[in-house]
């Protein structure tokens, strides 16, 4: 049986690059459990009809946050692209331990072709 993974999604926020790694700043978060196996496509899907339901809003970009290094405590950031950088936040995630991951999440209309999130360096 394949494990069940809780995330926290961050959106309509921005993304930070601090000294002690990446942070995601947002008033808009929502929770979501999937199945460790889902593909990029029902991922997308998922997120997108938990936070939007029925609007024409589509997944842009997503971010996974992890914990880098525990001595000092950093935090680094990647972007989930394809179905192999799926695999790894699922892998980075299980590995971990923790009970949730975190994902920074960026929307945009259909023909925004080239949107971008934002990002800050600090």
């Amino acid at each position: 049986m394949s494990e069940r993974i809780s995330v926290v999604i961050y959106y309509n926020g921005e993304v930070y690059d601090i000294e002690n790694g990446v942070i995601f700043l947002s008033e808009n978060t929502a929770r979501l459990v999937f199945n460790q196996n889902i593909d990029l496509t029902e991922f997308h899907k998922r997120i997108k009809r938990k936070i939007f339901r029925t609007t024409l809003m589509r997944v842009s970009s997503i971010k996974y946050l992890f914990c880098a290094s525990v001595c000092p405590v950093t935090y680094d950031s990647f972007d989930i692209k394809s179905a192999r950088s799926l695999e790894a936040m699922v892998q980075t995630h299980l590995a971990s331990g923790s009970p949730y991951l975190e994902l920074y999440v960026h929307f945009s209309l259909p023909n925004e072709a080239f949107a971008t999130s934002t990002s800050t360096a600090v």
